[in-house]
């Protein structure tokens, strides 16, 4: 398939969040290369008012969201997502397992916004979706469920919630940390997921939601692999993870901040 209309502006994206880095630069590389970005989404965002169909693929359209969602372009993120979700749709059906994840990745900007109905419209279609194609004792599936608890919690509701919430518990009673995947980036996945159900099992409602919107690390270390953008997002979930106390409260926090630093180093060395 040939290139898209933003595949220059991609191109320019991906120089301006390559190269070595060191922790202690973060602060200064991020004042640096902001403008470099602000320069190449805003040619992305007249790109998409000028074409209803760029010609570009679904992953470049979501490589190209996953920055504006990590930087703070929300409004350029869920037009972009929502490209990458009608692309995934043509390109391989509304019921498939492709389009489930898109569709919860829009879900995910849309309960960050507070925009708590269309994004459990979304999660239902993409819980659907994963029952169908994986069965209901999937992660996927089981990481869907709790985040319709969560989007229930965070309007309020949670008589829904907590109904909803003894299902996940049930289901997951025999997942074990690796029970996914053996790969460091999957264990964080699984490790924040699981801190995220005994945060919520413990009545803190706001730190389930924060760590489990950081399991969106491992999609976005699918498409920005050992990218500056995913040393950003890993140094924010070390800082979140010493805000809630994570750090010293149980073997398993112990466990998963060393996880992190062992992830984070590995990613400042490609």
């Amino acid at each position: 398939m040939p290139d898209g209309q933003l595949a220059p502006y991609l191109s320019s994206i991906e120089s301006a969040l390559s190269g070595d880095f060191q922790f202690n630069e973060m602060d200064d590389l991020e004042v640096k290369q902001r403008f470099m970005l602000q320069k190449s989404l805003l040619s992305v965002a007249h790109v998409l008012e000028a074409k209803n169909d760029t010609g570009d693929s679904c992953e470049s359209l979501h490589k190209l969201a996953v920055v504006c969602r990590l930087y703070d372009y929300p409004q350029l993120a869920e037009r972009l997502y929502m490209r990458a979700l009608n692309r995934s749709i043509a390109d391989c059906g509304e019921q498939s397992i492709a389009t489930a994840r898109h569709r919860n990745f829009l879900a995910g900007l849309y309960v960050h916004l507070s925009r708590f109905d269309e994004a459990s419209r979304l999660i239902n279609q993409s819980l659907g979706a994963y029952e169908k194609h994986l069965g209901i004792e999937h992660l996927y599936c089981r990481m869907t469920l709790f985040a319709s608890v969560l989007v229930y919690a965070k309007q309020n509701k949670m008589a829904e919630a907590l109904k909803l919430f003894e299902m996940v518990q049930v289901q997951s009673q025999s997942m074990s940390v690796n029970a996914f995947s053996d790969s460091q980036w999957s264990v964080v996945s699984m490790r924040l997921w699981m801190l995220s159900l005994l945060r919520f099992s413990q009545g803190r409602y706001d730190d389930a939601y924060e760590l489990f919107r950081y399991t969106a690390i491992l999609e976005a270390n699918e498409v920005w692999p050992g990218n500056l953008l995913i040393h950003k997002a890993l140094s924010d979930l070390i800082a979140l993870c010493r805000t809630l106390g994570l750090q010293s409260e149980s073997k398993e926090c112990q466990e998963l901040s060393v996880l992190i630093e062992s992830t984070l180093a590995n990613t400042r060395r490609k």
